[in-house]
């Protein structure tokens, strides 16, 4: 797994929530309020996430809409991963907020060769 960052001013923020958001203009508005209390002394934030739809991606991209920086660990190897995002426009957002992470691990075993996990029908 790599290293997060400690410099100094450096805020790291771990989430994860739900896929479905029901109100996210008031949960967009509630998670920049408290990002901007938190940043308020210049800190620079890192989100680490797993990019999951939904909460994941809506901090992710708060944060970097902030100047913030992403660590992204996925849950399983990527190509398992991006088979459970149900439409291409989910894929598209997932590979854009991919591209700005700074570092990506998975946190399957490392034996855990690609396709080997099944992601469930829906």
């Amino acid at each position: 797994m790599a290293a997060t960052s400690t410099r100094p001013g450096t805020l790291l923020i771990g989430v994860t929530g739900h896929r479905a958001i029901r109100d996210p203009d008031r949960v967009t508005a509630a998670i920049s309020a408290v990002l901007d209390r938190l940043l308020a002394d210049g800190s620079v934030p890192i989100v680490i996430t797993s990019l999951a739809e939904g909460a994941d991606r809506l901090v992710a991209e708060l944060v970097l809409a902030r100047g913030g920086g992403e660590e992204v660990i996925l849950p399983m190897p990527l190509e398992d991963y991006e088979r459970d995002f149900p439409t291409p426009k989910s894929r598209r957002q997932f590979a854009n907020l991919l591209a700005n992470a700074s570092s990506t691990s998975v946190a399957a075993p490392p034996d855990c060769p690609p396709g080997s996990i099944r992601i469930a029908d829906r």
